[in-house]
């Protein structure tokens, strides 16, 4: 029963945060003329995160247990939920040049993946 209660907790965290984010931020913070190229990227790393994940799932249940593993799953996706609340600008209602302008370079701190589909 612990299992089920654990994989449920996970699937619900990960339903409300990190399960949309790699599609919906990314169609909000890349300049149009590089969107497409970043959004690809984006879409690959996610991809490879899922295989990562499918990878290693039977070997960490074999040395942590079902239980181990979805809380495990659980407590990274509830820290990368809190990072992206506090660090994440809010974009709703703002026009896509506004919201352009809360990712520009000289505004925000984490500019590396923008900065490395643009070619800097």
């Amino acid at each position: 029963i612990l299992s089920i209660i654990a994989m449920c907790m996970y699937l619900f965290s990960f339903g409300l945060g990190l399960s949309t984010m790699p599609y919906t931020i990314n169609a909000e913070i890349y300049p149009s003329e590089y969107r497409g190229i970043c959004v690809a990227q984006a879409t690959s790393v996610f991809w490879l995160a899922n295989f990562v994940v499918s990878l290693t799932f039977l070997t960490l249940a074999r040395y942590i247990g079902m239980e181990g593993v979805f809380f495990l799953f659980m407590a990274v996706v509830l820290i990368f939920g809190v990072f992206f609340y506090f660090k994440l600008p809010e974009t709703t209602g703002l026009s896509l040049h506004e919201i352009q302008g809360l990712f520009s370079e000289k505004k925000s701190r984490g500019t590396f993946f923008i900065a490395s589909c643009q070619g800097q």
